[in-house]
């Protein structure tokens, strides 16, 4: 059986593509620049190949200005600063002094941009990440003006008395001697990445996989320095996961539901233009789940709707969910006849129906502002939560899959009138 590709697999996919490629192009670097030397007509890309990097990462920030995505256009900025940065071919104490900051600065200043992915710049969070990155500036130009003595056998000056007592943590290890990745360089890479993958595990957000390859693809643009074409690719790698995070974000906002995280009604309308002959719509309802929100609150029926949405999410059968709007979701089965999706819906219904739901502890009355901040004094209670399903399938006068939406609506109404928590067709 092939294993079905999903967006969230994409996710890794095509990142450990795009770095595999990248490293591929580091190897052969040599085969493509004389390839492209044999060619009158391709020589003009040699010249450009120095400034993709810039060219992708203006590409980025553009793109991330229009859907106003600060910490991606931030983002952009920084790994276009530390391109140019690394480039330089001056191999002064002071350009090493900002390259050995830059190489601790970039990943922690990237994990903070993060924050700002769905923020403007002129917010809290915002002014606090710009004060962060003008003190690193202030503190690295007055470290490289207090470096007198000049480099020795290609190693950076020492920054100073002051911090001769960590003098080690700007050493290199003899697996990085030729990069400027120091033992603090990597312990900033280290730590910002194991923080950025936590938070894409825990909020499974593809902004946040983005930011994490960022990081990954960063730090191997610096790691095999002085490599130029490693410094070149990987950068350029950087700059298209940047616009990749926002493509995804974006996609996410117009296709999934921000609640329970399922795909929403636009996701749904673009399926049902993509089905067979032969296939289940199912229609699924949260009982009393009005009465359910006057009493509990609105919290609280967020909550039982997440917990919906996480069964339905795991429903066997080959079903596409999706939430169709209010308590209202929608199972679709292709290929799948009624009879045959039926047991996969009254699995769920039963399971979903043996699991008990704990009210929490705090909850807002519907009406009732005050109640806001005030403990739900029905906290740890637990109530049963239950579903009505009602499903069709296309026959001799339902070719349309609105029809068969409809259908399985009015089914779904008999499902209520028979007393609740069952399936009907």
């Amino acid at each position: 059986m092939a294993f079905p590709i999903k967006r969230k697999h994409l996710a890794v996919i095509f990142p450990l593509a795009l770095l595999l490629l990248s490293a591929l192009g580091v190897w052969k670097w040599s085969l493509l620049t004389d390839w492209l030397q044999r060619s009158a007509e391709l020589q003009a890309l040699l010249t450009l190949l120095p400034y993709v990097p810039y060219l992708v990462l203006i590409a980025a920030a553009a793109i991330a200005w229009r859907f106003n995505n600060t910490g991606v256009l931030l983002s952009a900025l920084a790994l276009g600063v530390s391109y140019w940065l690394f480039s330089l071919p001056s191999a002064s104490a002071r350009v090493d002094i900002f390259r050995l900051g830059m190489a601790i600065l970039l990943p922690i200043n990237i994990l903070l941009f993060s924050l700002l992915a769905r923020r403007r710049i002129l917010t809290p969070a915002g002014i606090v990440c710009m004060v962060v990155v003008g003190l690193q500036t202030i503190v690295l130009i007055i470290v490289a003006v207090k470096a007198g003595a000049p480099s020795v056998a290609g190693r950076p000056a020492s920054p100073g008395a002051m911090i001769n007592a960590i003098k080690p943590l700007f050493s290199r290890p003899s697996l990085f001697e030729a990069s400027f990745l120091t033992y603090a360089a990597l312990a900033s890479f280290a730590i910002t990445a194991v923080i950025q993958l936590i938070r894409w595990i825990r909020f499974i957000q593809p902004v946040y996989a983005g930011f994490f390859w960022v990081i990954i693809s960063s730090f191997f643009a610096l790691a095999v320095r002085p490599s130029a074409p490693a410094l070149n690719l990987y950068t350029s790698a950087a700059g298209i996961l940047t616009i990749g995070a926002i493509v995804e974000t974006s996609f996410t906002m117009a296709y999934h539901d921000d609640l329970t995280g399922l795909p929403g009604r636009r996701s749904l309308n673009e399926a049902l233009l993509n089905l067979g002959r032969k296939y289940t719509i199912a229609m699924i309802d949260v009982d009393h789940f009005k009465k359910f929100n006057d009493t509990y609150g609105h919290d609280t029926g967020d909550q039982v709707l997440k917990l919906i949405a996480s069964k339905l999410g795991r429903m066997d059968g080959g079903a596409r969910v999706f939430r169709y709007g209010g308590e209202e979701f929608t199972a679709l089965f292709p290929g799948k006849s009624v009879p045959a999706a039926k047991p996969f819906l009254e699995s769920y219904r039963e399971d979903l129906a043996a699991t008990p739901f704990v009210v929490r502890g705090k909850s807002r009355r519907k009406g009732d502002p005050s109640q806001r901040d005030k403990t739900n004094p029905r906290a740890g209670k637990k109530v049963k939560v239950t579903v009505c399903i009602g499903a069709a399938e296309p026959g001799k006068n339902l070719q349309d899959p609105k029809k068969v939406i409809k259908a399985a609506d009015k089914a779904l109404y008999r499902a209520k009138k028979k007393g609740r928590n069952r399936v009907a067709t």
